[in-house]
């Protein structure tokens, strides 16, 4: 809840904890299937943990680049 009702755009440029929690309840409920909640705890751990996150080998994403992907796969 505090990831949802926070105010300060500062501790989240880019939205990101709420696209997260949208991106699980979408797995959650089935309303999308190429996610696995494993996947988006993977990319938490790799954001948290090293700054990115690599989708493949070679590439980076960064807390503004899963945010957008997240977004597109919104329902």
């Amino acid at each position: 809840m505090q990831v949802l009702t926070c105010n300060d755009a500062s501790l989240d440029r880019h939205n990101l904890g709420a696209h997260l929690v949208a991106a699980y309840l979408n797995v959650k409920s089935q309303k999308i299937s190429f996610l696995t909640v494993e996947r988006l705890k993977s990319i938490w751990h790799d954001l948290y943990t090293y700054g990115y996150y690599t989708p493949v080998a070679g590439t980076r994403w960064y807390a503004k680049d899963v945010a957008e992907y997240l977004q597109r796969t919104e329902t």
